[in-house]
Parts: C-alpha cells; structure tokens; sequence
C-alpha cells in the first residue's frame, strides 16, 4: 500500500499587468542621452586622457569612476559626492590624477581619480559658480608641478584659488 503526500499546487505563470507597453518603451538605440546607471539625469561625462578613466555625475549629485578596457568601458567606483546639484567638474588634464565638484550646497571635493578616494573637502561661504584645475610652479622641489584650483564666486566677479591637495583652506590669492 503506497501513501500519498499532499500534491503541490502547479505554478501559474506570472501576469504583468501593461507588459506589452513595458516591452514597446525599450530603447533601441546604442547610445542613451540618459544613463540606466544614475538615478538621474547626467549633466557631466569627462576623460582622464592619460588615466583612461571616465567620471560621470548627474544632476542629484552621484558622481561614478568608470575605465575605458579595449572593449567598451567598465563600471569602478560610486559617490554621493553633493548632498546639492552638482554645479561643476573639472579634470587637471593632461596629468588626468585629480578630479574637483563643487556643488550649490557650497562645497568642494577633489577626488584621486587612480585611488578612487576623496582626499580633500571645502566648504565656502559663497556660492561657488565654476572651478578649473590651474598650475604654478612654485612648489618645494621647484620640479613638480602643484595644483591650485580656481573657484568663481557665482554671485560676484571674484575667483579664488585653493592648494588642490594640501591641507590649507584657506585662499592662496
């Protein structure tokens, strides 16, 4: 005499309410103007010429680190850089080490691009408008050079520099 277990229940298949308008909005192109990998809209793509790194960042202030492989481009590092909208990015090309943001929560992050590590962070008491890396050969050894960065004041016609990678915040001019 064989004694029978409980029978289980077949699996019914899985109903998507609206999948044919889910399957039809697919892109179809190879290139998007809005990236799967942010959560919002990208408002900057730069390249590391030297580095062959990629940093992105969108508008909610997620920046991401990607490296440029022989085929295609491979996902590295993300940060919730700004806790505001990111204003501005700027690369020291053609060293391509050093990456700056600033953002309308008035505040500045340089990032190591090969480390993938914040190594310094300002908080200003203006409103920064735009940044850019500048260099100046003053420096210990007089052989290296230094990096200073140039931030404007968006509600002014003043632009400051900052020592990119001491320990120095305040204003070197």
């Amino acid at each position: 005499m064989v004694i029978a277990g409980p029978v289980a229940p077949q699996k019914r298949k899985k109903i998507i309410p609206y999948e044919k308008i889910y399957l039809e909005n697919l892109p179809r192109s190879e290139s998007y103007e809005r990236s799967y990998m942010h959560r919002d809209l990208v408002k900057f793509v730069l390249v590391a010429r030297n580095t062959h790194f990629i940093i992105t960042g969108s508008v909610d202030g997620h920046i991401k680190f990607w490296i440029k492989r022989n085929v295609g481009i491979e996902f590295v590092k993300h940060f919730r850089a700004h806790l505001g909208t990111i204003l501005d990015m700027s690369i020291n090309n053609p060293v391509g080490t050093l990456l700056a943001t600033i953002s309308d929560d008035n505040s500045m992050k340089i990032f190591d691009i090969v480390n993938f590590d914040m190594i310094n962070m300002f908080q200003f008491d203006f409103k920064p408008g735009c940044i850019e890396w500048c260099y100046s050969t003053v420096s210990k050894t007089e052989k290296d050079p230094f990096p200073v960065i140039a931030v404007s004041d968006a509600d002014s016609n003043k632009i400051y520099t900052f020592e990119g990678c001491g320990s120095n915040r305040q204003p070197l001019m």
